[in-house]
C-alpha cells in the first residue's frame, strides 16, 4: 500500500486517475501525493460545482490552477466526478436489468441474482446516493484549520458498502496490509501464501484507502474534523431510510468488478 502523508490523502489515489490538488505554501493540502491546489471555503466553489456542491459544505482542497495545465479546474473536477458516477449508474442498473451482459458469463450471474439487485430495486436510492457521497468526498476531501487535507472517514465506506447491502466479507473499509479488508485471505483468517512464499490476496485496492476512523465530541454526537467529511448527520446522508446510516476509466473498473 503506497504510503500517505500525514494529513494528506493517500498516494494510491494516483492509479485511480483523480485530478490532481493541493494547498498554496505551507498550507498544502495534497491529493495523489502532490501539492497541487489550495484549500477553498465552501462558498467560494459551490458556484462551480453543480454535482458535488451540495456535500461539500466544509473547506475543501481542490485544484489550482497551472499555465501549463489549463484543464485542472474545480469546475472540470466536478464535471468529471460527475460522468465517471453517471457511467458507472448506468453500466451498472443495465447489467441488473439484463440490458447490458458482461462478457464474463459468471460475472453476470452475479451481477443479476436477486441478492445483488444493488442499483435496482427497493433499496437503489440509498445505494447511489451513498455512491455519490463516496465520489464527492473522495475528490473534494475537507482541510484542517492547517491547511492539511483529511483522509476518508470510515464511516462514508461503511454505509456505502451498508447501503448497497454487501455482505460483511466484501467491505473494504479497513487494514490497507489486506486491501482493505478485515482480515487475510484463508478460511480461518490464516494468511494465504504463494508457491514462493508471497502473500495472496484475492481482492484489488478500493478506492480511496487508507481509511479515519471517526471521532466525536463528549457528546458523541458532534464531530471532530479528523477525516472527510466530519459533518453531523453526513456519513449519513447516503441512507437517511437505514438504521445506520471510486477515479477515470480505472475507479470504474475497480468499482464494476469488484463491488458484486
Amino acid at each position: 500500500m503506497p504510503p500517505a502523508r500525514a494529513g494528506g490523502c493517500p498516494t494510491a489515489l494516483a492509479a485511480l486517475g483523480i485530478a490532481l490538488a493541493g494547498c498554496h505554501g505551507a498550507a498544502a493540502c495534497v491529493l495523489q501525493g502532490v501539492d497541487a491546489g489550495y484549500c477553498a471555503a465552501a462558498q467560494d466553489v459551490q458556484d462551480k460545482m453543480p454535482f458535488c456542491g451540495g456535500l461539500v459544505t466544509y473547506t475543501t482542497c481542490v485544484p489550482r490552477t497551472v499555465p501549463w495545465f489549463g484543464n485542472v479546474s474545480v469546475a472540470n473536477k466536478d464535471a468529471w466526478a460527475s460522468s465517471t458516477f453517471n457511467a458507472f449508474v448506468a453500466q451498472r442498473i443495465g447489467i441488473e436489468n439484463g440490458k447490458i451482459q458482461p462478457s464474463d458469463q459468471t460475472l453476470y450471474n452475479l451481477y443479476t441474482g436477486n441478492e445483488t439487485k444493488r442499483f435496482t430495486g427497493n433499496s437503489a436510492q440509498d445505494c447511489i446516493n451513498a455512491y455519490k457521497n463516496y465520489m464527492c468526498w473522495m475528490n473534494f476531501p475537507r482541510c484542517d484549520p492547517a491547511g492539511n487535507s483529511l483522509l476518508l472517514c470510515r464511516s462514508v465506506c461503511e454505509n456505502f458498502f451498508q447501503a448497497c447491502r454487501y455482505p460483511k466479507p466484501m467491505w473494504r473499509c479497513y487494514d490497507p496490509m489486506y486491501y482493505g479488508g478485515q482480515y487475510p485471505e484463508g478460511g480461518n483468517g490464516d494468511q494465504v501464501y504463494s508457491s514462493t512464499g508471497s502473500p495472496v490476496f484475492l481482492r484489488a485496492l478500493f478506492p480511496g484507502l487508507p481509511f479515519r476512523e471517526n471521532e466525536y465530541e463528549d457528546n458523541k454526537v458532534d464531530p471532530v474534523a479528523v477525516c472527510t467529511p466530519s459533518i453531523k448527520g453526513g456519513a449519513r446522508a447516503a441512507a437517511l431510510s437505514m438504521a445506520v446510516a471510486a477515479a477515470g476509466l480505472a475507479a470504474v473498473a475497480v468499482l464494476a468488478t469488484g463491488m458484486l
